[in-house]
């Protein structure tokens, strides 16, 4: 078993290496990507394997999953209800603002995930230590946020309270298509501040885009929970 531990935290490290390289590069190659995204889109969806391949160089810092869930590369709807963005008004560049924003800081080479990712299966419980404010055991621990009343993911007036966030700590391991995983999550309050971590591989949930995860955020000294939702 502290072999199989070993590999899959390996395996962790290895993805989240090549994510970083792809953070970092999305910041120049963004332009170019968002600048041809239809060309790139298009070939990736080619039956000429030669095209899907010539694509990936561009189409990896792109994110198709925004564009499934919204039609466009300018954010999901929560995120244009926190920064009041109307896309029917706003000029190409303007567009293309929004579209940086979101595509090359928030998200960036959002569809490199899709190259490297865990097996997405039938999860088995192998170990869980900790506690949360969840009934799953595979869910992670993590802060929403609402605005206006409405779901607004991990930006808004205030966060959620549960079971929309999920409080505490865990540590889980699990099997999917015989392979060990694991994933780390934490979320509430530390140093009078709110605090988020989520490390690992992401929930075997239909909807996510299953992949390697790392992120910690700590939220301003402002932030508040809502009183009710």
């Amino acid at each position: 078993m502290i072999i199989n531990k070993g590999i899959a935290i390996l395996r962790w490290v290895l993805a989240i290496l090549f994510q970083l390289t792809t953070v970092v590069l999305s910041l120049i190659v963004y332009p170019l990507a968002y600048l041809l995204r239809d060309h790139s889109r298009a070939m990736r969806r080619s039956d000429n394997k030669a095209l899907r391949i010539i694509a990936v160089p561009l189409w990896i810092f792109l994110d198709d999953e925004c564009v499934e869930l919204t039609g466009d590369d300018y954010g999901e709807k929560w995120y244009k209800l926190v920064n009041d963005i109307n896309v029917d008004t706003m000029t190409k560049w303007e567009l293309f603002v929004v579209a940086y924003k979101w595509g090359a800081i928030r998200n960036p080479a959002w569809n490199q995930h899709t190259l490297i990712q865990p097996f997405a299966g039938v999860e088995t419980l192998v170990s869980y230590k900790g506690q949360t404010s969840s009934q799953y055991w595979w869910e992670f621990a993590e802060l929403k946020w609402l605005t206006k009343g409405k779901p607004s993911d991990n930006q808004g007036d205030c966060i959620a309270p549960p079971p929309y966030s999920v409080f505490g700590e865990a540590m889980v391991w699990y099997t999917a298509g015989d392979r060990l995983y694991w994933r780390y999550s934490f979320a509430g309050k530390k140093f009078g501040r709110y605090i988020e971590i989520q490390i690992g591989t992401t929930e075997g949930k239909e909807w996510i885009n299953k992949r390697y995860t790392w992120r910690m955020k700590v939220k301003s000294t402002n932030a508040k929970m809502c009183e009710s939702w």
